[in-house]
């Protein structure tokens, strides 16, 4: 107002600016979290045979499970994958609401027959506290705490503890180079490291939570390269990584909000290469 009479074009702006910014904050903290989007990989590859889909879930990270947090378990269980595979941080809510929470999310994956063909393989997130493989408790999941790696058949698949995850320097190999090989890890820090894997695949940075154009992510709370904190990379030497942007939020005293960074699941198709 201060400006209409001597600056016009600076005081439409500024009238503007005051007046996006609640509708900014409306689509920030209300919209944007609970606008989830299922993202479709197609890896390629000659070491895989026949057509094999991976559903990846990080990052639940909910304090109340609620209708949301139903819609996203019932829509990864909609896309029938082979394979289901948890990248930690399921639960961050205060010790008094977190047995209760665990229940209910036990609960919900049981009544929807929560699981795949070839298995479901949790890794330990850095908000989840010892005991957290109680949360499914008798659902078939076979949580992982320390590095351990399974032959499923179409391919092998190694889970990484927390730690290894966070390992920047860590060296994983692979006894069977022709057999397609998906390492799981809950931060994608290990990709810094010597890996003999095709795919890496993570989540921890929730692609930043918030994001600008040009600039990308603002915080990612990981040592890797800010492109690397969400999508696909092609890493330098072999393999790839896949970051999941992750389904909730950092909760107790941050920011409750996604700013174009939405909230992900992550469906990878691997197809084999056609001779």
């Amino acid at each position: 107002m201060l400006l209409w009479r001597e600056r016009k074009k600076l005081a439409i702006i500024s009238g503007l600016c005051a007046a996006a910014l609640p509708v900014l904050a409306y689509y920030a903290f209300l919209v944007e979290p609970f606008w989830l989007e299922t993202t479709y990989r197609r890896i390629v590859d000659a070491k895989i045979e026949r057509p094999f889909r991976i559903a990846v879930l990080a990052d639940l990270q909910t304090d109340n499970f609620g209708d949301y947090e139903r819609g996203v378990l019932r829509r990864l269980m909609q896309e029938k994958p082979d394979l289901i595979l948890l990248g930690g941080d399921y639960i961050q809510a205060p010790d008094e609401r977190y047995t209760a929470i665990s229940l209910e999310l036990n609960a919900f994956m049981r009544e929807i027959r929560f699981g795949a063909p070839y298995g479901v393989f949790a890794v330990q997130g850095n908000v989840d506290p010892a005991g957290w493989p109680d949360i499914f408790a008798d659902l078939g999941v076979t949580c992982v705490e320390v590095r351990k790696s399974f032959d499923l058949g179409p391919l092998r698949l190694t889970c990484l503890g927390l730690s290894d995850s966070f390992n920047t320097s860590l060296q994983v190999g692979n006894p069977d180079p022709n057999k397609y090989h998906l390492v799981l890890g809950h931060a994608p820090d290990f990709a810094l490291g010597r890996t003999e894997a095709d795919l890496l695949v993570a989540g921890h940075t929730h692609g930043g939570q918030v994001r600008f154009p040009l600039l990308g992510p603002v915080i990612t709370n990981s040592r890797v390269p800010r492109p690397w904190a969400a999508g696909l990379t092609v890493l330098p030497g072999s393999g790839k990584l896949l970051v999941s942007r992750g389904i909730g939020m950092e909760r107790y005293y941050a920011p409750r909000l996604r700013f174009l960074c939405r909230p992900e699941l992550m469906i990878i198709d691997l197809l084999p290469q056609k001779r």
